[in-house]
């Protein structure tokens, strides 16, 4: 006769019918579990460990009434749980849905923008140029001839080669990379006065003062160097070649698309 293993005697209670009941039952547990886990608001899952412990104490206790109410009432249970889960995850599809990827967002323009003007330099052209990022400059600045078109580089050309292009005056530009004028000027208020700095351009201290207050960037070339000089959140970066310029201003505009929709989630969220 064989003899079974004494280790081996707690399982022979069970029939083949409990075991497969248990592993499904332990499979839709865990399953269950995982899936309220992703929510982080609600804390779900801490509430449904606590319902299955305290069907488990009843159990045990022999507190058939509470036992038996509670194993009634446990299809509303997961029907509540559900309902609560599945809501926060629509709240937040519908709020990604809505964002736009900061990737997805194209910034060959800027490469195109740069170059044109490094074209102009050999013409002895020093342009000036505002870069709107997440902050209009209607307030502060004024339209010369309305042009409301994308960058490309034979209008950039055009442009600025055409007699009537002024210099001293700057091109405006949004950071969709649409041209929105062209002989802009500041409108600064009466309350923003010039810095006291000798050493720089009327245009300088006024990009510092306008960038420190608003979301924007300002960029002006040399011809003498063949660099360019950018302004932005209040400070100037002189002397800068090319392709730096190029990185430096893709990573602006990123970083106030970044900020702006980390803003725009918290607010939705708030809403929710």
């Amino acid at each position: 006769m064989i003899q079974i293993p004494q280790h081996l005697n707690y399982f022979m209670i069970f029939k083949w019918t409990d075991i497969i009941e248990i592993l499904v039952l332990s499979t839709f547990i865990f399953y269950f579990s995982c899936w309220l886990k992703k929510d982080h608001q609600k804390k779900l899952l801490p509430t449904f460990y606590g319902i299955c412990l305290l069907f488990i104490t009843t159990h045990y206790l022999h507190l058939t009434t509470l036992s038996s109410f509670i194993f009634s009432f446990s299809p509303a249970l997961i029907t509540i749980f559900i309902l609560l889960h599945q809501k926060v995850i629509q709240k937040n599809f519908v709020a990604a849905k809505n964002l736009k990827p900061i990737n997805l967002q194209k910034l060959d323009w800027v490469q195109s923008l740069v170059k044109t003007l490094l074209s102009a330099v050999d013409s002895k052209k020093e342009v000036q140029c505002l870069i709107e990022c997440k902050d209009l400059a209607e307030e502060f600045a004024k339209p010369g001839i309305i042009v409301n078109t994308l960058i490309q580089k034979d209008i950039l050309d055009y442009l600025i080669d055409s007699s009537q292009f002024n210099t001293n005056k700057f091109l405006w530009i949004n950071q969709e990379g649409l041209i929105k004028a062209i002989n802009s000027e500041w409108n600064l208020p009466e309350e923003l006065v010039l810095l006291e700095d000798k050493k720089l351009s009327d245009w300088e201290k006024n990009s510092i003062r306008i960038s420190g207050k608003l979301d924007l960037i300002t960029l002006k070339t040399c011809s003498i160097t063949r660099t360019f000089s950018i302004i932005a959140q209040g400070k100037i970066i002189e002397n800068i070649f090319t392709d730096k310029t190029i990185n430096l201003i893709q990573q602006f505009i990123k970083k106030s698309e970044f900020n702006h929709t980390n803003n725009s989630i918290k607010e939705r969220g708030q809403n929710l």
